[in-house]
């Protein structure tokens, strides 16, 4: 007597089964029943680890929305649509989300339009959906002083004290690349800047100039925007004397640990909010009209305009 043995790979090794050969129409009826079954509980089993593994993505602070239980509420909808868990990992700054990317501990992030081409670029991030600011994609980068300030360009501020919100932004980049200053780039920042800060928040960038902390500083206009309308007592204290181009608003991108149907159900979860009662008030507090689909392109301006700004980390000055 041999055997017979059936071996199919599974999540968690795989099944194995001996039995005695046989040549019998009965036994030959029973191996093919057993394939049909073992096939059948595999399946199953893979469905439940994929419905009950997490979904996680990556978001920093520099986004508007502050209040947390906002994300709470947006991630208990995903996990509803999407049928897994979601979390959001929070970090300070667009590296750490970036460095997570790259090594796989997120399966998607909402972050800037810089990162997102860097990654592309390094071939560990694809697109997923841009936010719309009204029927727009799109925003531009402001240049702020005090209201109180006499400058009028950033020539003006040379020397001072200037706030940017996080080294990796396209803020920052475009600073660098000469965007906001008639598109003269900025070589040294010690020679511009001697005493300069990362808020690691446009908002609290807005705050340090109301402040007068800073002399200046550059802002996500739809974050400055949206304080204006919410908070006009701290934006009045301030005022925008230089605004960029158009660049596409932050999108939400996948790492190569995310497979094609998560990115499509998870795509499909974003672009359905604007349809549906609870996801429409969920984009109202994150300050979005609706999620699109845009594609790569739409941040084809970044490439060109910042593109060749080296992602460098702020060093002491």
């Amino acid at each position: 007597m041999s055997a017979w043995e059936i071996r199919m790979n599974g999540a968690n090794g795989f099944f194995r089964l001996a039995a005695p050969m046989c040549l019998s129409g009965a036994c030959v009826h029973m191996k093919a029943y057993v394939v049909r079954l073992l096939a059948a509980l595999l399946i199953a089993g893979s469905m439940i680890g994929y419905a009950s593994a997490e979904v996680r993505i990556g978001i920093t602070q520099a986004m508007f929305v502050k209040d947390s239980l906002t994300y709470d509420r947006w991630a208990k909808y995903l996990s509803r649509s999407m049928g897994q868990p979601v979390l959001f990992v929070y970090r300070k700054s667009y590296g750490e989300i970036q460095e997570l990317l790259r090594q796989g501990d997120l399966h998607f992030a909402w972050t800037c339009g810089y990162p997102f081409i860097k990654g592309v670029q390094d071939g560990f991030l694809r697109y997923v959906a841009t936010p719309e600011i009204g029927a727009e994609p799109l925003y531009r980068i402001y240049l702020i002083v005090p209201a109180s300030s006499t400058a009028r360009s950033l020539d003006d501020l040379k020397g001072g004290i200037f706030a940017f919100s996080d080294p990796d932004s396209a803020s920052f980049r475009a600073f660098a690349a000469g965007q906001l200053s008639q598109g003269k780039p900025i070589m040294s920042l010690n020679q511009w800047f001697p005493i300069r800060f990362f808020t690691y928040s446009h908002a609290e960038t807005v705050k340090a100039v109301a402040d007068r902390v800073a002399d200046g500083g550059s802002v996500d206009g739809h974050v400055w925007e949206a304080m204006a309308a919410i908070l006009p007592e701290l934006t009045r204290k301030t005022r925008v004397i230089a605004r960029s181009g158009t660049y596409g608003l932050p999108p939400f991108v996948a790492s190569w640990r995310a497979d094609e149907r998560q990115i499509a159900i998870l795509q499909k979860a974003l672009l359905d909010m604007n349809g549906d009662r609870e996801g429409k008030s969920i984009l109202e507090l994150l300050q979005v009209t609706r999620f699109a689909r845009h594609g790569d392109k739409l941040y084809d301006s970044i490439r060109v305009d910042l593109g060749s700004t080296p992602m460098w980390r702020e060093a002491p000055p």
